[in-house]
């Protein structure tokens, strides 16, 4: 399966998509114009006009305001003593072998975290974990 997420921002085509069609009057046909943005108007992707940047910029301004807002308030409810870090965007959760685990304290003897994968933590399914307790 191949999901393709909406993109933050219009994308501005840099090559016209242009294909070969023996049943076309000059032989090829050309989908996708250079410099040109799209947007879904229903089942169409249609040529954008300015109420549809102007959307566009608003949806992504909305977007960036309601994560902002949801961090402001995770921050505002944390329990009283807690202590706020903020971590680089290059850290990520990777439940990869080869990430570098973290710790959420000072203490360098605390334990580290890491995503761990759950079939390896869960190494029983359920109809078989069930057998074994029967």
């Amino acid at each position: 399966m191949l999901v393709i997420e909406p993109a933050d921002f219009p994308m501005i085509f840099i090559k016209p998509g242009t294909y070969s069609d023996p049943n076309s009057k000059h032989g090829q046909i050309t989908e996708f114009h250079q410099g040109t943005i799209y947007f879904r108007h229903g089942a169409k992707s249609e040529t954008g006009v300015q109420n549809d940047i102007r959307q566009a910029i608003d949806n992504r301004v909305e977007q960036l305001r309601s994560g902002w807002l949801s961090n402001i308030k995770k921050v505002m409810y944390a329990p009283e003593g807690a202590k706020v870090t903020v971590l680089p965007h290059e850290v990520r959760q990777s439940s990869s072998p080869d990430a570098v685990p973290i710790r959420w304290v000072d203490d360098p003897d605390a334990p580290e975290y890491r995503v761990v994968d759950p079939n390896e933590t869960h190494i029983y399914k359920q109809w078989e974990f069930l057998e074994i307790l029967n």
